[in-house]
């Protein structure tokens, strides 16, 4: 007779599922909560372009298409995460930087808000090259615990 425990592997799947599920949901909050808001002000934002001439009105079409593109993106991320195409070196120390970005599209703040978090919980973020070449993020979370490693491909274009 064969047999062989699967529990922990049923466990990890029900772990999974539960992620998956919680992420869908992050993702329709995201959708509903900005997204409405977002409908309104470009209403009224083209409400206000018929009445008033306003230097100002493309400025904000501008930031608002910024916004719609950045719910987007999130929304993208938590559903089916996202690719990366064309990768590019970059220099670590400044990555921890508020606005440092290599995206032309990219706010420059996600590396620096990471930090900042991890800073927060009195961890210590440390940023080094993986084997493969990609970055190596570690996070020290203290004396007595393991440092946690996530490792990314060499390109840091989307913080």
């Amino acid at each position: 007779m064969n047999t062989r425990d699967i529990t922990d592997r049923k466990q990890r799947e029900r772990e999974i599922r539960r992620s998956n599920e919680q992420l869908e949901r992050f993702a329709d909050v995201v959708s509903h909560d900005l997204r409405n808001p977002l409908n309104v002000a470009q209403g009224y934002l083209e409400l206000a372009s018929d009445d008033i001439d306003c230097a100002y009105h493309d400025d904000i079409e501008l930031a608002h298409d910024r916004m719609a593109a950045i719910i987007e993106d999130v929304l993208r991320l938590a559903r089916e995460g996202q690719p990366i195409d064309d990768t590019e070196p970059v220099d670590l120390e400044r990555v921890l930087e508020y606005g440092e970005t290599s995206s032309g599209s990219g706010t420059g703040f996600g590396l620096a808000i990471v930090d900042e978090i991890a800073d927060g919980h009195g961890w210590t973020l440390r940023i080094t090259e993986s084997a493969d070449g990609g970055a190596r993020f570690e996070f020290d979370t203290g004396p007595t615990s393991r440092t946690s490693a996530a490792t990314r491909s060499p390109s840091a274009d989307d913080a």
